[in-house]
């Protein structure tokens, strides 16, 4: 993949040599098919598996431009129900990119000029809930993803450590002294509330 002055920033349009990729199994076929048919494709897998070499390659391979979004920098919850993106004010977001978010129903918010202390802010927690929640889940929808969010903004709120706050909750709890210690699922027991009973 290559980006020269002349393409619209924020879109890698396949170069002349082919990107390195090793097949696994049939999944360039299964690609394939479902872009001739015009079906979405989620591809789900820990961080260095190969996913995006694969669109890479998959890009590359259908001469198809590829536009990337950074969920883990730049997108906050409301982001990810597609309301706002939050974002700095990098040159990366060029005309396409925000004309495509536009199309989509989502917002442009660019971080106030001179306040690059909210980029940090907006990233660090942009990072935990893509590391602690929704890059273990297969969301079902709109009406699933903001479930789920709840409920993680709830565990991160009331329940979840900060080594920040001296190992407390942003909302602060009483501390259990007397009772046996159990364990509550949250989110389905992708994360656990340790209580006395």
């Amino acid at each position: 993949m290559t980006l020269t002055a002349a393409q619209p920033s924020g879109v890698r349009w396949p170069g002349t040599q082919e990107p390195y990729y090793l097949p696994v199994g049939n999944e360039i076929a299964v690609f394939e098919t479902c872009h001739a048919k015009r079906l979405a494709v989620m591809l789900k897998g820990p961080t260095g598996c190969g996913k995006t070499r694969f669109v890479e390659h998959m890009a590359w391979r259908l001469g198809r431009p590829l536009v990337t979004v950074a969920c883990h920098d730049d997108l906050s919850a409301s982001d990810l129900t597609g309301r706002y993106l939050i974002r700095d004010r990098d040159a990366v977001y060029g005309s396409v990119v925000t004309r495509r978010l536009r199309a989509m129903g989502i917002r442009d918010k660019p971080i106030s000029a001179g306040s690059p202390w909210q980029n940090g802010f907006a990233e660090r927690l942009i990072g935990t809930i893509r590391r602690e929640c929704v890059d273990h889940l297969i969301v079902l929808g709109e009406a699933h993803l903001r479930q789920v969010l709840i409920k993680f903004a709830t565990y991160y709120n009331e329940c979840r450590i900060h080594r920040a706050l001296n190992k407390d909750a942003p909302f602060h709890r009483a501390t259990e002294r007397l009772g046996a210690i159990t364990s509550r699922p949250v989110l389905g027991g992708l994360h656990h509330q340790y209580c006395r009973a």
